[in-house]
């Protein structure tokens, strides 16, 4: 087999099973675009494989948030229970949780399913505009926001006792805290891009990684299916690098389905390629069915007193039954009440309901079979991302993870392999190349970058670089003359 070194030109032999080039593109034209893609893939390997170690260590973190929270917080999280004790009414739990922030609205409730579970009360400033009146709360459960609060708290209630076994701040909770971790860097919103710059690029080395790797079929010499497996058997002087090689690509293409479904789903709800692909549902008409803005609560006569919240927990649990639940308090006099799943994992029980609070009358509702097909496949897509599915979800993030650190680990060593000595050794690259591409590589990159911003504008910031040192080349070797 010859082996191409195109940073030095000179190529050596090497013993491998095979007799000819394993790679795909065959002739003058083929060679060129190979070149350009190898060029890409190096550069975006050895500039952003950094961040995406950040993005997957940061990532596996995450994965882990529930084991860690059942250690970290279990005061907050489980209560001792005795046979046979009684849970006191929900409104009775929600008036020891303001009782214990007095003044701060309540935001939402997640009422104890499992029988260890506590009750979850939320309360802090409303993440939603507000309504210039409000009615005070009352021990009959009608809840409703107040004056707003500073800092959003987490109380947990022992619903066998209606009394506060702790108060947290909601970004003090491991899993609120390994979040921002990862899509921020606890850096604050404006540093979202940064994850969003890794996977992108990441995406782009899949792709074009798949590009270099695809063998030729075997009738026509090539490795084709035996590609899959590492030529461990080579030797000589550069044996090593392409056993890297070989397994820096087959870890990757065997992962490669399950990396492409986790890249896409992280950018879905990233903050510039997550605003692009929502809008883009909205206007295509596959966005998740939203409650009309206008829907109010009524009384039939002025003294017709409002639901409690046990009515209200009620009347989900026999709609939404075996799930826990999140009730969010109407706002003011003609507020209503919001009712859904809590668990972003239970997919297929999907439910929203918005109910009037004088009549418990359900004004709309949506469920999973309302959803459209991209938004069915977000709402699975989302949770499966970050491994809320349970063991298994969390075993395949982990083969991922692993698959990518390894990925970053033995590009950097080809990368220091084949390199000589004090020379970055990048594939070269000019005009011609350039000039390969097909017409649509071109639309379709402007329509990549403006679907996903942060990648079109360091793909653009990429093709000045390279433009100007092509240029600067050119003057160079012609004596000053272009």
């Amino acid at each position: 087999m010859v082996v191409d070194d195109s940073s030095t030109g000179a190529k050596e032999s090497v013993a491998a099973p095979q007799t000819m080039t394993d790679r795909a593109p065959v002739g003058a034209l083929g060679d060129l675009r190979y070149r350009l893609v190898w060029r890409l893939h190096f550069w975006a390997g050895l500039l952003v494989s950094p961040l995406v170690v950040i993005a997957t260590v940061t990532g596996l973190i995450y994965v882990f948030s529930p084991q860690i929270e059942a250690w970290r917080h279990a005061s907050l999280d489980r209560v001792p229970v005795a046979e046979g004790t009684a849970r006191v009414a929900l409104e009775a739990q929600i008036d020891a949780a303001r009782s214990t922030l007095p003044g701060v609205p309540v935001r939402s409730v997640f009422p104890a399913l499992a029988a260890t579970d506590t009750t979850k009360v939320v309360m802090g400033e409303a993440r939603r505009k507000p309504t210039p009146q409000a009615m005070p709360a009352t021990s009959t459960g009608h809840i409703l926001h107040q004056s707003p609060a500073a800092e959003t708290k987490i109380v947990s209630v022992n619903p066998y006792t209606g009394v506060v076994v702790g108060v947290i701040a909601e970004g003090d909770r491991f899993k609120e805290w390994s979040r921002k971790l990862h899509s921020t860097l606890l850096q604050g919103e404006s540093w979202r891009w940064l994850i969003e710059l890794a996977a992108s690029w990441t995406l782009v080395m899949l792709l074009t990684g798949l590009y270099l790797w695809w063998p030729k079929p075997q009738r026509v010499g090539g490795q084709g299916v035996r590609a899959l497996i590492p030529r461990m058997g080579a030797t000589g002087p550069r044996a090593a690098r392409l056993k890297w090689r070989d397994w820096h690509a087959v870890v990757a293409i065997i992962a490669s389905l399950l990396t492409f479904a986790i890249l896409l789903t992280g950018l879905t709800w990233s903050k510039y390629t997550g605003e692009n692909f929502r809008a883009g549902l909205n206007a295509t008409g596959q966005s998740a069915p939203k409650a009309p803005e206008k829907l109010q609560s009524q009384r039939a006569f002025p003294e017709q007193s409002a639901w409690s919240t046990s009515q209200i927990q009620a009347l989900g649990q026999s709609m939404i039954p075996s799930e826990a639940l999140q009730l969010t308090p109407p706002r003011g006099e003609t507020g209503v009440w919001r009712i859904s799943t809590a668990h972003p994992a239970a997919a297929s029980a999907r439910k929203q309901l918005v109910v009037d609070q004088y009549s418990g009358q359900v004004l709309w509702q949506s469920g999973w079979n309302d959803l459209p097909l991209l938004a069915k496949a977000t709402a699975v897509g989302i949770p499966f991302h970050r491994g809320e599915f349970g063991w298994w979800n969390q075993v395949l993030l982990v083969f991922v993870g692993m698959a990518l650190l390894f990925s970053v680990v033995s590009g950097y060593a080809m990368w220091w392999k084949r390199r000589p000595p004090k020379r970055v050794a990048a594939p070269a690259a000019g005009f011609e190349h350039w000039r390969a591409l097909p017409w649509w590589i071109w639309p379709l990159g402007v329509a990549l970058g403006y679907t996903m911003p942060v990648f079109g504008l360091s793909l653009a910031l990429f093709l000045m670089i390279d433009a100007m040192a092509l240029a600067l080349k050119r003057v160079s070797t012609s004596g000053g003359m272009t």
